[in-house]
């Protein structure tokens, strides 16, 4: 995937592949609302969990989110690692000094109607302040497991095919029990905030021709209001 962070001065953009939105469809586009933080002094109070179905905007049963503070907060009254989706974002935000992580899990996701040879997530990321830590894994119904683990650096390619995800060779796509994203800080920064616009997928090998620019100056200005909060 080779995926990069943002600063907040540029006016950065996604470079994708345009025919590729021919045949991908929405995994999850954040519009259901959901939101889970950490705060270091209240135990067992940083998973939430809402269930899909028509309407919900991702795919699968259900959707839990995980925040963990790791380090900086701990033992700390006020939230210190936040995962949140709302109005089509996915925002991981650490307080100032603190380091966590954030996770997605997707339940029952069923066909995810492509192959090893055919199918590519596409994370639309918008904004990363600073370094982190990427990783997925996903399990079929044979028992069958995925794993993938990048850093977040300084450029973007959102695509992640899944014949580079570890054990895509013997993965059954068409029977997905579960799937994991996650996004740590613990080992890279403090403070880390970023965002995501959506999760895609596509089903069919995408053409090296075609780029589509996506400015991310939404983005940025969501990470500014962010940073703004953390100072207040």
């Amino acid at each position: 995937m080779n995926m990069k962070f943002f600063g907040t001065t540029a006016a950065a953009a996604l470079l994708l592949t345009a025919p590729a939105f021919a045949a991908t469809y929405t995994f999850d586009d954040f519009n259901t609302a959901q939101r889970a933080a950490d705060i270091p002094v209240v135990a067992g109070d940083n998973t939430s969990t809402v269930f899909g179905g028509p309407g919900s905007g991702f795919v699968g049963d259900s959707r839990t989110f995980t925040a963990q503070n790791t380090q900086g907060a701990v033992g700390g009254t006020e939230e210190a690692t936040v995962l949140e989706a709302k109005n089509g974002f996915l925002e991981f935000n650490n307080s100032v000094g603190a380091r966590g992580t954030g996770t997605v899990t997707y339940a029952n996701v069923g066909d995810m109607k492509a192959d090893k040879n055919t199918g590519s997530f596409f994370f639309n990321i918008t904004n990363f302040d600073n370094i982190a830590e990427f990783s997925l894994s996903g399990l079929d119904g044979s028992g069958n497991t995925l794993t993938y683990n990048e850093t977040i650096t300084s450029q973007v390619n959102p695509e992640l095919k899944f014949s580079a995800i570890t054990g895509s060779d013997i993965f059954d796509f068409s029977n997905v029990t579960s799937l994991s994203f996650s996004i740590t800080s613990t080992g890279t920064a403090d403070s880390v905030d970023g965002a995501l616009a959506g999760i895609e997928v596509s089903v069919v090998p995408i053409p090296a021709s075609g780029l589509l620019l996506f400015g991310a100056l939404g983005g940025a200005a969501a990470l500014r209001r962010r940073k703004a909060r953390k100072a207040a």
